[in-house]
């Protein structure tokens, strides 16, 4: 079963930027969706290409003419830390974190 990241939470990039996150929908399969708005720009997008697991979790977000792809991993204490790239420019890329602890979804309906 997938960690439950459904709700609101941040991604802090080492680039200096903030990815506030608020996921809505979760699959039994681990597909997931929401928006996503980069602090202090305008806007809020849809999150594309969502998947989570209990290990690993990747989702793009697209921001004017470039799409950010995000890929992450839980520690053993649920929280999570990646790297992000731009997929029209790879060499764009930033660390980050998520300072919320997700659980294993036991149940869903």
């Amino acid at each position: 079963m997938p960690k439950n990241i459904v709700g609101q939470w941040d991604v802090v990039q080492s680039n200096g930027f903030t990815v506030h996150m608020e996921v809505n929908k979760l699959a039994q399969n681990g597909s997931f969706g929401g928006t996503a708005s980069v602090v202090g720009t305008a806007g809020v997008r849809e999150l594309a290409n969502g998947r989570v697991t209990d290990d690993e979790i990747t989702f793009d977000v697209p921001v004017g003419n470039v799409t950010g792809r995000y890929t992450g991993r839980f520690d053993s204490g649920g929280r999570l830390t990646g790297n992000g790239f731009q997929i029209e420019h790879p060499e764009v890329q930033a660390t980050w974190f998520v300072d919320k602890q997700f659980r294993r979804l036991d149940n869903m309906d």
